[in-house]
């Protein structure tokens, strides 16, 4: 306690003489926006069993022929996977997009199992390269030891539609350019460009996302531009502003245009001003890039509109799904919520995924293992959340002498874990260094070492969350801890067990955090977000405050919100818990699959 109180004192006197890390930047900027260079993305050994050929060209029939559209898109986690009602489960999101057309514009199972082979003989696109360019754009200036804004060298992947060599396609066929927000990859790696890939799980990862968006939007005759962002993938020697850096990562988005435009002149002979009538962008996003997104369109609405018209593009709408808008408040108080998932609504308070119940397609086992399991999809995902947004404060805002006090030492310095697989007769603490083979390490190290993949940062932060009773509580094994659950409302699912219970309430952080809000942004584009019924990573309250037309994103001229709702509850997911397959309703990971279905039909 006394700690954190030297903390907040020398944050106060911090952010007084410092006006709390605004970045400076005010229309476009010669220096942003520059071409370093390009080529072909770094190769993906998964995508190359698809058909990616060495030149980054990949046949998109290929993406349907082996099924795998089938399996990725309506029935993610669920094709390939045997026993339980997984067949029955992925039947039913069939069903629920089918029955949907008014959201989805699929009205028959043929348009839906067919859909790629649909939309290529419609669309005459038949293959897609996969580029990468090299750009400048300004980062994050850093206030605990100054505050200029550096110029930062970013990446990003550029998938466009083109025939078997890799030739752009006629003009004619394209119907405008997609500027892509990803969600959190808490990582060096795995990002959409395919850079600091070094292994299976990073190289999975990229691969995802570049086939999610080479499925539906490139086989549909968009050109995709989809930034790493700052801090990520080439850019291995910044730390990645997540979330508080809503105006880099924006900016990292906005400043690709002029880069790829010009990448585009220089190697294919091609440029947006070919497309004539069909230069509309639009901008997408999922989870983390939600708030980007939105910042971008309103830069690009008001501020730096000349990018767009000096690249002949129009700003043309702006999906996004499941984003993080309110994190001053929402995001912040529900990291501290010890909220019940359960199977009744009363003690569900944040909208989270519930336990599935009596449902015939959900495992209903009679000690409760369905609650089990979605308390588990809402406490896996926040040690690493919490822990890579307080770790950019930390390092943005605060002197590094001080980093521990957010944290608690133990935690910060990872020194003990859970080896759950391992440990489900009897929980017991294990030196993490020896579980991970880690180097000596703490949370920060942790992020910013790009060997290191998502998933096993995730892996390591949770475990260790753990060693502190986090998730488990009092319980000393798997079958007391679905009993407890099962019989109780008493969750330990808060940040507070690894983190300080007071940190919710330091307005100083809260400053910080508000200036990373955008639920109520001014914008002259329509706008549209979707949301999950139930979603316990990104609770829907974010996109429910950022449509409210009191408190919500304001509107002028041309602008427009929208709120769609995907009913999860009709939806399944498979998630492993701790190490079998089994189900339970869609969750915010895998969501953009299907919610990629709906935003397309906006789009058309």
């Amino acid at each position: 306690m006394k700690k954190y109180i030297v903390l907040s004192i020398f944050l106060n006197i911090l952010l007084t003489s410092c006006n709390v890390g605004t970045n400076n930047n005010s229309g476009s900027n010669n220096n942003y926006g520059i071409l370093i260079n390009g080529g072909t993305a770094p190769s993906n050994s998964i995508m190359k069993s698809f058909g990616l050929n060495n030149n980054g060209v990949i046949p998109i029939n290929n993406l349907a022929a082996n099924q795998s559209f089938t399996g990725l898109i309506p029935c993610f986690n669920l094709v390939g996977s045997s026993g339980l009602n997984f067949t029955n489960n992925c039947n039913q999101n069939f069903n629920y997009i089918l029955s949907n057309p008014q959201i989805f514009g699929i009205e028959s199972s043929n348009d839906l199992i067919n859909f790629i082979p649909n939309s290529t003989s419609s669309s005459n696109i038949l293959y897609a390269k996969y580029d990468y360019i090299k750009y400048t754009s300004p980062g994050m200036a850093n206030i605990s030891s100054g505050r200029s804004i550096p110029k930062l060298t970013l990446s990003g992947l550029v998938i466009l539609p083109t025939d078997q060599d890799g030739k752009i396609v006629s003009t004619n066929l394209i119907k405008g350019v997609i500027l892509y927000y990803h969600d959190t990859i808490p990582s060096k790696n795995g990002v959409m460009s395919g850079f600091n890939n070094f292994d299976g799980p990073s190289m999975q990862l990229t691969f995802i996302n570049q086939y999610l968006l080479t499925s539906i939007f490139v086989s549909n005759g968009f050109i995709v531009i989809a930034p790493d962002y700052t801090g990520q993938g080439i850019d291995v020697n910044t730390v990645h502003p997540y979330i508080i850096g809503t105006n880099s990562n924006a900016f990292s988005g906005i400043y690709m245009l002029p880069a790829v435009n010009s990448y585009l002149k220089n190697n294919y002979n091609f440029s947006f001003q070919s497309l004539d009538k069909n230069n509309k962008l639009y901008i997408t996003s999922f989870s983390e890039g939600g708030g980007y997104s939105l910042k971008a369109t309103q830069y690009l609405d008001f501020d730096y509109n000349s990018i767009l018209k000096d690249n002949n593009l129009k700003l043309n709408g702006t999906y996004a799904m499941s984003g993080a808008y309110d994190i001053s408040d929402t995001m912040l108080n529900f990291m501290f919520s010890n909220d019940y998932t359960g199977r009744v609504g009363s003690t569900n308070s944040w909208n989270n995924i519930p336990g599935c119940g009596n449902d015939p397609l959900c495992i209903n086992e009679p000690n409760g293992l369905d609650i089990a399991i979605s308390q588990f999809s809402l406490a896996s995902s926040k040690p690493a959340l919490y822990s890579y947004l307080s770790s950019a404060i930390l390092n943005y805002y605060y002197n590094q002498s001080i980093y521990s006090a957010i944290f608690k030492p133990n935690f910060f310095f990872l020194k003990n874990c859970i080896n759950l697989p391992n440990s489900i007769n009897s929980w017991s603490n294990v030196s993490c260094s020896n579980l991970f083979n880690l180097n000596p390490e703490n949370i920060t190290s942790l992020f910013n070492n790009p060997v290191y993949n998502a998933e096993y940062i995730s892996s390591v932060l949770f475990t260790s969350a753990m060693s502190l009773g986090y998730f488990i509580g009092d319980s000393l094994n798997i079958n007391q801890l679905i009993n407890t659950l099962s019989t109780t409302t008493n969750t330990y699912s808060s940040a507070g067990l690894f983190s300080y219970n007071q940190v919710p309430n330091d307005n100083f952080l809260k400053s910080i955090l508000t200036q990373s809000n955008t639920y109520n942004l001014t914008v002259n584009t329509p706008v549209v977000l979707f949301y999950m019924r139930y979603d316990s990573t990104v609770p829907n309250k974010n996109s429910l405050l950022a449509c409210d037309k009191n408190n919500g994103i304001k509107t002028i001229g041309l602008g427009s919100v929208k709120c769609v709702e995907i009913d999860n509850s009709k939806l399944w997911d498979s998630i492993r818990f701790p190490s079998t397959p089994n189900v339970m309703y869609l969750q915010h990971v895998n969501s953009n699959k299907i919610m990629s279905l709906a935003l397309l039909n906006l789009m058309k």
